[in-house]
């Protein structure tokens, strides 16, 4: 029995499945929308010092418009609320970005990223490569960022796989290092796309601080995203 199981599993994981457009969890996808494809995405992310109480609640509403081999994005975030002094709520820094296509076709190939947040003053440039194996989706970023006064470096690593049609599990890893602070986060969740244009997510992981004072804080994220 056990050996039957584990037979199916392997045929379920080796099928082709369609890949979706989705919101991105951390580490950047290299597809860029074609011409005349815009996306909406809408996200939330709670974090916390324990899985039963949350420090920071925030949104972030990202419109994107396809150029073809390029894609033009801006993002508000929003902070609902903070236990933190230093964070104020309301509207956050106001970010816009380009992605575009270097080598490839579809969601898989060789992109560069540039994005600058207004209001914090940082921005960066990044590499982002997207493989599609037989049962699996490799995704990998790296990048420089720099907000005038210290430069830094973000890297990525993310895998997709897919189920079956429609639903996928992520796993994402995604490091940023500025100045005297390292961030390292990883997140696990899966994402259900309800047809060509529409999909929901949700995952959980925790994110590490390496600073002063060392702190490691549990993350919730969930969203959607709708293609027109």
């Amino acid at each position: 029995m056990m050996y039957k199981l584990f037979y199916l599993i392997i045929i379920i994981l080796f099928l082709q499945s369609t890949v979706y457009a989705y919101r991105p969890f951390a580490t950047e996808d290299a597809g860029v929308a074609v011409l005349g494809e815009n996306k909406v995405e809408l996200g939330y992310e709670g974090v916390g010092i324990s899985m039963h109480s949350i420090a920071r609640n925030s949104f972030a509403f990202l419109i994107g418009i396809g150029l073809g081999n390029a894609e033009i994005m801006f993002e508000t975030p929003y902070c609902a609320g903070s236990t933190s002094e230093d964070e104020d709520k309301g509207l956050q820094d106001f970010v816009i970005a380009a992605k575009l296509r270097v080598a490839g076709k579809d969601d898989a190939g060789i992109a560069l990223k540039t994005e600058y947040s207004y209001g914090s003053d940082l921005y960066g440039l990044s590499a982002v490569f997207t493989h599609s194996f037989n049962w699996v989706v490799l995704h990998a970023q790296c990048g420089w960022i720099s907000n005038y006064s210290s430069d830094g470096f973000i890297c990525g690593l993310g895998l997709d796989l897919p189920l079956f049609n429609g639903f996928t599990v992520i796993i994402d890893n995604f490091l940023e290092h500025l100045a005297d602070e390292y961030c390292y986060q990883i997140l696990g969740g899966g994402i259900l796309s309800v047809n060509e244009q529409i999909s929901i997510d949700a995952a959980f992981g925790l994110l590490w601080v390496y600073q002063r004072n060392n702190k490691r804080e549990y993350v919730t994220t969930a969203g959607c995203s709708l293609i027109f």
